[in-house]
């Protein structure tokens, strides 16, 4: 996601960014196949600091586009949640405590949104990160997972929901 969304931005003027994707949920009140906006993400990614000196290890999404999200979300009846995703180098960490996604209240896990927000920090511009769980993670209880055929099939509400904001 870092030269991708770098070189969008930096060498084709783009603008907007948004990244959907699927993410593992760590709350037991937000489940399989229910969309999640992100509100900023937690990483111990070394990325924004090579890249800019960014000492914080939490990236906030663009305010706007967020908001352009939400009113879409709600124009379509799509539900969302929304919070802190830890951005994380392994998705399937097998060290339980090389990140806690509990410092930071963070209630789902993806790889891409840190870099992405720290690109559009660094060059002004708007990024936003809509999330479809596909797993449920520790320490949620409930470990549920979508089927390959699910994760085919069953992520049109978050990406109708990135395209419709987008065409606005």
């Amino acid at each position: 996601m870092g030269i991708y969304s770098y070189e969008l931005y930096k060498f084709y003027d783009v603008e907007n960014i948004i990244r959907i994707g699927t993410c593992g949920s760590y709350k037991n009140e937000i489940g399989i196949q229910e969309v999640i906006l992100t509100k900023n993400s937690y990483s111990k990614s070394t990325y924004a600091k090579i890249l800019a000196d960014y000492q914080e290890e939490v990236i906030d999404a663009s305010l706007e586009l967020n908001a352009k999200i939400i009113k879409t979300a709600q124009e379509q009846d799509i539900s969302l949640h929304s919070g802190t995703i830890l951005c994380s180098d392994v998705f399937y960490a097998g060290n339980a405590e090389y990140e806690s996604p509990l410092q930071h209240d963070c209630i789902a896990t993806e790889m891409e949104s840190f870099a992405l927000f720290a690109n559009a920090k660094l060059l002004n511009k708007n990024a936003a990160c809509i999330l479809t769980v596909s797993n449920m993670l520790p320490p949620a209880e409930n470990k549920e997972e979508l089927t390959p055929e699910q994760r085919q099939t069953s992520l049109n509400k978050m990406i109708l929901l990135g395209l419709e904001t987008l065409c606005k």
